[in-house]
């Protein structure tokens, strides 16, 4: 389906990726345990989907 619409799909990544660091980017890098990072961004793409 991406081959179908590759504008489209980089404008859903673009927004995704620009969504995601907003969100939860400064988290990110004050986690250094990486089961916790796994847990917000599985949190975030929960709300986000």
């Amino acid at each position: 389906m991406a081959k179908r619409f590759p504008r489209g799909w980089l404008l859903i990544k673009s927004i995704y990726l620009v969504t995601e660091k907003a969100v939860i980017g400064n988290m990110l890098l004050h986690t250094e345990n990486t089961y916790e990072q796994a847990k917000i961004k599985l949190i975030f793409d929960y709300a986000f989907f």
